[in-house]
């Protein structure tokens, strides 16, 4: 009899642990392929002479700011204080608009994480991806998670000044978020 007492209550400890599992997981809802998505505008100016409207540069470097910002999304405004868990896919920037001359080369810095990558082939109006590594997809989902914000440094140059153009950045995540506080 002591057995099956035993036996009963070893069954009902497990279950109960696995009962909160599973009410734990329908506490959760799954928020997949969310896009946050910053388009920065790039101003290059440069000397201009009296003759040539236009100067050719070797090359004219620039920097912008981007920040993504959980708030961002639609899809998510309801959880912002809820998320438990974001998995970062893939980042993305698309160059469009260049009114003049060519953007040479293209970085993005993930900030406060000071991760770097350069693009090697800036093509106008694709969409590239950013080749960070699982790892730092990881550490990048992780600062976002835990600012609800990232900041992403565009540094590159083009060839000629006067010269304008967009760069978009976007982030593709999935999100774990609890449905009840």
């Amino acid at each position: 009899m002591k057995t099956l007492k035993k036996i009963g209550l070893l069954l009902f400890v497990v279950i109960t642990f696995i009962g909160c599992n599973k009410i734990s997981d329908l506490l959760t809802i799954n928020i997949d392929d969310v896009d946050l998505t910053q388009t920065s505008n790039i101003s290059v100016s440069g000397t201009q002479s009296a003759v040539a409207p236009r100067v050719i540069a070797a090359s004219t470097q620039f920097t912008k700011t981007a920040t993504l910002q959980l708030s961002q999304s639609d899809d998510l405004e309801d959880y912002l204080d809820n998320i438990k868990s974001i998995k970062l896919n893939t980042v993305m920037c698309k160059v469009t608009g260049v009114d003049n001359g060519v953007v040479q080369s293209l970085s993005l810095t993930a900030n406060p994480l000071n991760i770097t990558k350069s693009l090697s082939t800036i093509t106008v109006g694709v969409d590239m991806p950013v080749s960070f590594t699982d790892a730092e997809l990881i550490k990048i989902a992780g600062s976002l998670l835990t600012n609800q914000q990232l900041e992403m440094v565009l540094k590159g140059t083009v060839s000629q000044t006067p010269v304008s153009f967009n760069i978009t950045t976007t982030l593709n995540a999935d999100f774990v978020v609890k449905v009840i506080k």
